[in-house]
C-alpha cells in the first residue's frame, strides 16, 4: 500500500492511500491562515495580519501587552521575531510572547517569550532570537509586551486584523468591533504564565506588526 499527500489551494491535505489498485482520499481539516496560499518560504519573513496591509504607526501604551490571533496552515519553524519602529529618539525595551489557546480559543499558556530587546534610537528594525515550532491548524496568540510609550511602531490597522466581536449591540451603531486583547497594568518580564481573559481586556487598535522569521 502507498500513500500520496496533496494539498488543494485552500492548504488543506489530501491524502490518498492505494488499496488493490484502489485510491482511497481522505481530508484533514481546511486551514484557518492570515497568510498567503503558498507555504511559508525559509529565511522570509511572515506576520499576524490576516490581509496584505500598508502598514500605520502608533505608539502603545506603557506596560502593556497587546495580543492578536495567529493560526497557519503549515507546522512552520522560526528562528527570529522583532518589530519596526517608525519612529522615536529614545531607546526602549520590549519582550515578543506567544501564547496558546485554550478550548474557548482564548489566550490560555505562554508558551514561548524573547529575551529582552532595546530598541535603538530613530527609526529602524529590532530583532531577536526566539525558537519556536507554529503546529498547523492551530490557534495562537502573539504579541508586544513594551515597557514604555515614547515610539512608534509599524502596525497592522484593526480593519486589516481578524474580528473578536462587540460586547454589546450599541458597537454598531456607535462602537467599534475588538481585534486584540490588551492587558495593562505589567512590568516587563512579568508577562503572566497563563492569561485570564474578562471582556474588559477587549479593544479596537491597530496593533504591533510581529515578524516571524522562517527557519
Amino acid at each position: 500500500m502507498s500513500d500520496y499527500t496533496l494539498r488543494n489551494v485552500k492548504g488543506s491535505e489530501l491524502t490518498f492511500s492505494e488499496v488493490d489498485n484502489n485510491f482511497i482520499a481522505s481530508r484533514t481539516s481546511g486551514r484557518f491562515s492570515n497568510n498567503s496560499l503558498l507555504e511559508p518560504i525559509s529565511g522570509l519573513f511572515f506576520s499576524q495580519s490576516a490581509t496584505p496591509v500598508t502598514f500605520a504607526g502608533r505608539t502603545p501604551d506603557a506596560d502593556t501587552i497587546e495580543l492578536s490571533p495567529i493560526c497557519l496552515g503549515y507546522t512552520t519553524q522560526i528562528d527570529q521575531v522583532g518589530v519596526w519602529k517608525s519612529a522615536g529618539a529614545s531607546t526602549e525595551d520590549f519582550r515578543i510572547l506567544i501564547y496558546s489557546a485554550g478550548s474557548d480559543n482564548l489566550p490560555s499558556s505562554k508558551v514561548a517569550e524573547t529575551s529582552t530587546i532595546t530598541n535603538a534610537s530613530g527609526a529602524g528594525d529590532n530583532n531577536g532570537a526566539l525558537s519556536y515550532t507554529f503546529s498547523a491548524n492551530t490557534l495562537y496568540w502573539v504579541g508586544m509586551h513594551i515597557d514604555a510609550a515614547t515610539a512608534s511602531y509599524q502596525c497592522i490597522p484593526a480593519n486589516d486584523m481578524r474580528s473578536l466581536g462587540f460586547t454589546a449591540m450599541s458597537a454598531l451603531a456607535y462602537g467599534t468591533i475588538a481585534n486584540a486583547i490588551l492587558l495593562t497594568g505589567v512590568s516587563l518580564g512579568s508577562a503572566p504564565p497563563t492569561w485570564t481573559f474578562a471582556s474588559s481586556q477587549l479593544v479596537n487598535v491597530a496593533v504591533p506588526a510581529i515578524g516571524f522569521r522562517v527557519a
